[in-house]
């Protein structure tokens, strides 16, 4: 059977059908050759997998995936900002970064938006498991037919942490419920764990930051080292996330 664009049951789709990467080229190209986990065509391996090699599917027309432009470079935005505190250096080049490689606001909207589209491409392109159809209401909600629901929202882990070279990678964790129904992603990069939930998660937001105001951190690097260019040993990293009102 020809494979159609996932979003056709909104009657409006435009141009042939688009390769579409549900984690970003940007961002692959951004980590370089990392250790990439959580899908299921992994049977639950870790693999080390090439920039551009993983995450992607044509299963989108070109007028739903020109209308999600901007999505992915806000995603990139908020990875980057958590590679810059964690390491300060760029995993592919090894450079160290500078301070304006640190994307000061970040809209946090996109953001959710883009762990949606990140949901609807997983289960379009059966990178997840194959019996799941992209849910209409995603759909509806992801091109703006439909207005957020408050419920799906963005976490962030709270607390401590102490960054080993081990927390380069990208990993995807995905959220099932009880029901067999998808329940959201939680993405551990630099240390970090990025939750979007369409469900509030378990125990409530304990530990949780939900859809967080600003984030960063004082940086400490081993023997006193430049934090990042332009910016002092011991300085604090810091950024913002907007939100829509009300």
């Amino acid at each position: 059977m020809m494979r159609k664009c996932y979003a056709s049951g909104l009657g409006d789709c435009a141009g042939p059908l688009e390769r579409e990467h549900f984690v970003s080229d940007a961002i692959q190209r951004m980590l370089g050759s990392v250790d990439v986990t959580g899908f299921g065509w992994q049977e639950g391996r870790s693999q080390r997998l090439a920039p551009g090699s993983y995450a992607y599917a044509r299963m989108i027309c070109r007028r739903h995936h020109d209308s999600m432009d901007g999505l992915d470079g806000t995603a990139l935005g908020y990875f980057r900002n958590l590679l810059m505190i964690a390491s300060g250096h760029h995993i592919d080049t090894g450079a160290l970064g500078t301070i304006g490689d640190i994307e000061s606001i970040i809209d946090g909207r996109g953001l959710e938006r883009w762990f949606l589209k990140m949901l609807c491409g997983a289960i379009a392109s059966k990178a997840i498991d194959g019996k799941q159809v992209v849910s209409r209401e995603w759909i509806e909600v992801l091109f703006g037919y439909t207005v957020w629901p408050d419920e799906w929202a963005l976490y962030v882990a709270t607390g401590k942490r102490r960054v080993r070279p081990e927390h380069g990678v990208f990993g995807v964790a995905f959220h099932w419920g009880t029901n067999g129904n998808l329940n959201g992603v939680v993405a551990s990069t630099f240390s970090v764990d990025t939750i979007f939930s369409l469900v509030p998660p378990d125990g409530g937001h304990q530990g949780l930051l939900r859809r967080p105001l600003l984030l960063g951190a004082a940086i400490e690097r081993p023997g006193h080292q430049n934090v990042l260019v332009g910016a002092a040993p011991d300085d604090h990293i810091r950024f913002i996330l907007t939100w829509p009102k009300g």
